[in-house]
């Protein structure tokens, strides 16, 4: 199983539309933009990707929420991935996870994130 990180666009879809348009449990299928690889070439059915805000571009940064992908199809450059969101995203949605910790989480905030998993208790 591999973590992908999936960074959302505020301008493009503003967390006010993510928090009304994102259940858990409710199927979605997303363009793909930009995906933090994982540890797989492309993400499969199982795998787990992580939605976030980056705090820099925008005025609602953090993390939203997660999810289990359902499915993966590519064709030429278009991209979509269809997953199925499961708690504590809805949760997460109201109060995104925004504190340094997360910050540095954050692609391009601290050192680069290949899989949350990863993390080490402290």
């Amino acid at each position: 199983m591999a973590t992908w990180l999936y960074q959302i666009n505020q301008q493009e879809w503003p967390p006010e539309k993510y928090r009304m348009e994102i259940w858990e449990g409710q199927e979605t299928t997303w363009p793909v933009g930009r995906l933090v690889r994982g540890d797989s070439e492309d993400p499969r059915p199982g795998d787990v990707v992580v939605f976030f805000y980056a705090p820099t571009g925008g005025w609602d940064w953090g993390f939203y929420g997660w999810a289990v992908i359902v499915g993966w199809h590519s064709q030429d450059e278009e991209k979509e991935i269809r997953f199925r969101p499961t708690s504590p995203s809805n949760r997460l949605k109201m109060d995104p996870w925004q504190d340094d910790e997360a910050r540095a989480w954050s692609p391009g905030e601290g050192r680069p994130v290949d899989s949350p998993g990863e993390r080490k208790a402290g």
